[in-house]
């Protein structure tokens, strides 16, 4: 592609903005403008939101963020959920912030504080970091979708609890999950086997002796 005038540049990166506030993948703007990255198309976003500056919606800002903690997230998500630590732990810190872009404050992250306050009181091993982090991200897409106060969110919302239900039952952190527990340990109690109950013919023969 032929070298552009600073005035084209410009241009483009206007019309790479607009296309992002159309709410258009970062992708398919770079197919569309012609650019020769992902990573030129972010740098044109950014130049036109910073040409607009003073007239920058707070709100076209929040949700460029949003996508790009979306998009980091995505890179780490299959380390984290093959168990790798450092990548949960990271997926977690983005979801956080994620929370904080989108404006949802602490007191309405309730199904996310009672996972966690769940997830505390289980004290899990290491091994089911995975586990915990999707039944976290569920969590978070539940507080998200009804903090909006939109309807038709929080429909969606409520089909999520299922998933999370099930992730939780998994974990051992369900009513169900626990009795299934205490029908187990019920049914092999600790210590020697216990005969089974003689019939009165056998009891006969081993009163008197007789094998």
């Amino acid at each position: 592609m032929p070298k552009l005038t600073a005035a084209e540049r410009a241009k483009r990166a206007q019309s790479a903005l607009e296309l992002r506030r159309a709410g258009i993948p970062v992708g398919r703007i770079r197919e569309e403008l012609g650019f020769a990255s992902v990573r030129a198309t972010e740098n044109a976003i950014a130049a036109g939101m910073s040409a607009a500056a003073l007239q920058e919606d707070p709100n076209d800002i929040r949700r460029l963020e949003l996508d790009r903690l979306d998009r980091l997230q995505a890179g780490l998500w299959g380390k984290a959920v093959r168990g790798d630590v450092t990548a949960v732990d990271r997926v977690l810190r983005l979801s956080e912030l994620r929370m904080r872009f989108a404006g949802i404050p602490g007191d309405q992250r309730v199904m996310t504080n009672a996972f966690d306050e769940t997830v505390k009181a289980l004290s899990l091993p290491t091994i089911d970091a995975a586990a915990v982090a999707a039944g976290r991200r569920v969590a978070e897409q539940i507080d998200a979708a009804t903090a909006t106060g939109d309807p038709l969110q929080v429909t969606k919302a409520l089909y999520l609890i299922p998933h999370l239900m099930n992730v939780l039952e998994k974990l051992g952190a369900t009513p169900a999950a626990r009795d299934a527990i205490g029908v187990v340990a019920r049914a092999a109690p600790a210590g020697p086997p216990i005969e089974p109950a003689m019939t009165d013919l056998q009891a006969f023969r081993k009163a008197r002796g007789i094998s």
